[in-house]
Parts: C-alpha cells; sequence; structure tokens
C-alpha cells in the first residue's frame, strides 16, 4: 500500500493542476483573446508560450483560430513573437 503514495501524490497534483487552470480560463475569461492574455499573465510563470500545439489544450480551440488571435495580439502590441510558435508577454 505505501509504494502506491507517490504516484496517488504525482496524479493528485496533476488533476489538481488542471482543475485550477480550467477554473481560471473558464471564470474569469470571455473570449480567446482574453484566455489568451490571462494564461500569459497568471498560468505561465515565464509569461511565454513555447508551442502553439501545448497551447492548443489549455485553449480548446483550433489552431488557426489561435494563430489569428496571437497575430492579432502581436500587432497590438500585447505579444511578441520570439520564434517559430514560440510567443512572450510584452513586458
Amino acid at each position: 500500500m505505501f509504494r502506491r503514495l507517490p504516484y496517488l501524490r504525482f496524479v493528485l497534483r496533476q488533476l489538481a493542476g488542471k482543475l485550477s487552470l480550467s477554473a481560471v480560463m473558464t471564470v474569469s475569461a470571455q473570449t480567446l483573446e482574453e484566455k489568451v492574455l490571462i494564461f500569459l499573465r497568471k498560468v505561465q510563470a515565464d509569461h511565454t508560450i513555447s508551442s502553439v500545439n501545448q497551447a492548443l489544450q489549455a485553449f480548446h480551440c483550433s489552431r488557426r483560430q489561435l494563430q489569428r488571435v496571437l497575430k492579432k495580439l502581436c500587432d497590438e502590441g500585447l505579444v511578441v513573437r520570439t520564434g517559430r510558435g514560440c510567443y512572450r508577454l510584452k513586458e
């Protein structure tokens, strides 16, 4: 029984993280633009999106839709593109 404790702790931490992310993303934001900005400001410690593919799981949208939003935020000067599929919140 004691051998399973590290695994159960790991599972619980992962589940708690997903629930926390879900609560932050659904309650406080309406549009995808707002969700991206909240994700960069509050969820990501380094204020970056290192991969569009990984970000798709958090936003539950299509790749093209996320790319359009990121381009719009870059044009507005809120986000800076740092590489292929990599974006950083402008300070």
